[in-house]
């Protein structure tokens, strides 16, 4: 493999994509000279892979390295968009780097070696700097998962807060105008922009314990780390609302959540459809009203269980979209059955309705 002389690295192929291809998505609107970059070095028999971006996010992410008899020392910082192609031409799951007369060469299709250049950095660029202090551990799978069920959520927004995903010790919750949606669980209180929530969303796939702390410096931060990364990112500042998770709701019915989602799916997409949708409860079932402009009525009663004393309502009427978009939340749980909870007091008071399981809320506005 090697010429006499040289020194090289040979390293888990899949981790290093994986990283990669989180570096392109994390720098990808970044212009400065170190947001184009990543820098590699083995340390503690990894190779340990780090990139930053413009506003001072820090990746560091760790590769399975395997043995070479003469390895490579150094700091190699090389251009993502030179290793992004060279791996894209790597003919095996191990990547090999080889420095020979101090030219650095990826090993690519047919045993062949491609040079690259190597660009000068100031390591110290990728110091975390700050006084750092716990704020707990948690299981990265069930993060994973809430941030999962809230993401598509956030995509559609009217103020600046329904971009953030709040957490607290015992909840997390969204926010979509006077509409939102919780989840009881066990976290830590921060507050993620949707897009950083996304990127440590990819990070947390296949991992275990997740460590988050507080770092105070000019800016302060959030680090999460676990066994296989470090991934720091500047604290929110907006101001969340505290929502407050219902623990004692009674008297509510329980529909097939597929039944109700294709028929608000249908206002949604139908032509004629005011894109409206009424709901009300009678005689203990939950009555649907798509609401249209060919001045027909059309009513559908869902097979419902009433739980508890279920009085009969007036309507409710909501936005189709709206409806639509809590219920994907429960949609994607692979969920068959939901709670809803209406009652006049409810509509009076909060002009909402509840949507609802065993751990999830969703607020749903309702037009006055």
């Amino acid at each position: 493999m090697n010429q006499p002389d040289c020194q090289s690295i040979q390293f888990n192929g899949s981790d290093f994509t994986s990283f990669i291809n989180f570096v392109k998505s994390m720098n990808s609107k970044d212009k400065s000279k170190y947001s184009r970059l990543v820098l590699l070095h083995v340390e503690n028999d990894k190779l340990v892979c780090r990139a930053i971006d413009d506003n001072s996010n820090y990746i560091e992410y760790y590769v399975e390295l395997f043995h070479t008899d003469n390895e490579i020392t150094e700091y190699i910082s090389v251009a993502i968009s030179d290793i992004l192609a060279l791996v894209k031409c790597s003919s095996n799951i191990k990547f090999t780097i080889r420095k020979c007369f101090n030219q650095y060469e990826f090993n690519v299709i047919g045993d062949g070696w491609l040079p690259f250049n190597v660009i000068d950095v100031d390591i110290t660029k990728y110091n975390i700097k700050g006084n750092t202090s716990t704020l707990g551990e948690i299981n990265a799978s069930e993060l994973y998962d809430a941030i999962s069920s809230v993401l598509s959520y956030t995509q559609e927004y009217t103020y600046a807060k329904d971009k953030y995903i709040t957490f607290k010790a015992d909840k997390m919750f969204v926010t979509s105008r006077l509409s939102g949606v919780m989840t009881k669980g066990t976290f830590v209180e921060m507050v993620l922009h949707r897009d950083d929530a996304a990127r440590l969303r990819l990070l947390l796939k296949d991992c275990d314990e997740l460590k988050i702390s507080s770092i105070k410096s000019e800016i302060e931060q959030l680090c999460f780390e676990s066994k296989r990364f470090k991934f720091i990112i500047n604290c929110s500042d907006i101001d969340t609302s505290d929502n407050s998770y219902n623990k004692a709701i009674d008297n509510y019915v329980t529909v097939n959540c597929d039944e109700l989602y294709k028929l608000v799916l249908f206002a949604e997409e139908y032509s004629a459809s005011k894109h409206l949708v009424g709901l009300t409860i009678k005689d203990g079932k939950l009555i649907a009203s798509v609401k249209n402009t060919l001045g027909a009525n059309h009513v559908s009663v869902i097979e419902s269980k009433p739980i508890g004393s279920v009085s009969s309502t007036h309507e409710a009427v909501a936005k189709a979209k709206n409806i639509l978009r809590s219920l994907k939340i429960f949609q994607d749980k692979h969920i068959r059955e939901i709670n809803i909870y209406i009652s006049d007091e409810l509509l009076v008071d909060q002009n909402s309705i509840i949507v609802f399981d065993d751990n999830t809320q969703a607020i749903i506005n309702i037009i006055q």
